[in-house]
Parts: C-alpha cells; sequence; structure tokens
C-alpha cells in the first residue's frame, strides 16, 4: 500500500511539473484576437490607421464592396481620396479591390496601381483585409466600423475574397 501511495505521489510531481508548462504551450499557441467597434467619422479614422499602420510593400490590401461615389457621405469619400490612397500609393502596398458596376465610371478615382474587378451589386459594407487586419465598414451618414485584429479571420476573409476575385469582371 506504501509503494502504491508514493508511485501515486510521484505521478502527482510530475503532473504537477508537466501541467503548468503544457497549458504555457497550448495558451502561447492560440491567436490572440482583438475585436473593437467605431462609430462616426473619428471612428472611421482610427480603425483604418490601423490599416495604413500595415501597409507595406510585402503585404496585400483587399477590399470588397466599394459603391459608386454617390452612395458615399462626401466627407468619407473626401478622406479616402485625399488621404488612404495616398499612403496606399507611397507605401507600395499591393491592392486588390472588387467594386459595385456601377463604381465602375469612378475607376479614375482609384489608385492606379491598384488591380480593379467589378460584381453587380450595391452594398454599404466593405470588408477589407490587410496581414492579420480584418475592417468591416459600415458606410452610412454615421458610419459604424469593426476591426477584428486575427491571422485566422483574416485568412478566411481573403479566401472568400479570392473565391469572389475569380467570378469578378475586369
Amino acid at each position: 500500500l506504501n509503494e502504491k501511495k508514493e508511485g501515486i505521489n510521484k505521478q502527482e510531481e510530475i503532473l504537477e511539473r508537466i501541467v503548468p508548462e503544457l497549458l504555457k504551450k497550448i495558451n502561447s499557441i492560440k491567436e490572440k484576437q482583438k475585436v473593437e467597434v467605431f462609430y462616426g467619422f473619428n471612428g472611421l479614422k482610427t480603425a483604418h490607421q490601423k490599416e495604413i499602420d500595415r501597409y507595406s510593400s510585402k503585404e496585400t490590401l483587399r477590399i470588397l464592396g466599394i459603391m459608386g461615389r454617390e452612395k458615399y457621405p462626401k466627407s468619407i469619400y473626401n478622406y479616402y481620396i485625399n488621404n488612404l490612397y495616398s499612403k496606399r500609393i507611397s507605401s507600395k502596398v499591393k491592392i486588390k479591390k472588387i467594386l459595385d458596376d456601377e463604381a465602375r465610371k469612378f475607376k479614375k478615382d482609384h489608385e492606379k496601381e491598384a488591380q480593379i474587378k467589378f460584381l453587380p451589386y450595391v452594398s454599404p459594407v466593405a470588408i477589407i483585409t490587410i496581414g492579420d487586419l480584418t475592417i468591416i465598414d459600415i458606410i452610412t451618414e454615421n458610419p459604424i466600423i469593426i476591426a477584428i485584429e486575427s491571422r485566422e479571420i483574416a485568412e478566411s476573409f481573403i479566401q472568400q475574397f479570392n473565391l469572389l476575385w475569380k467570378t469578378a469582371k475586369p
């Protein structure tokens, strides 16, 4: 009986040493995810600063769901054209966009370096991915922006984008 107790005690000691190390490894493998919701024009700028911070010539920026100019509040459209676009160009980030067919007439407003395709739908929602970041823009007079920092989530949206890219028209 004493031998069994000693054996059990030794096993407990080993487990007490191993379990915390295993938990540490498991927790380090799990991706940290961060979700933030932003409101209004200032929120839009704050969320898109996260996008800008990820610009590099090694990254690809993917944008799905851009509407025609007339569907955007003027301040938001001007922010995109006058602020984001110049930063994208100077950073040399690769850009792929899928626009609403109606936005075709405003193609000249977009970065000339961007690869652009079109789909026949209109939505006030745009999904932007770069690196581990996904931004969901809900564009109205008072926009709502959801920023998700997660490689896994971004990869999922990139897969969807790539499928749509194959069916979109140049």
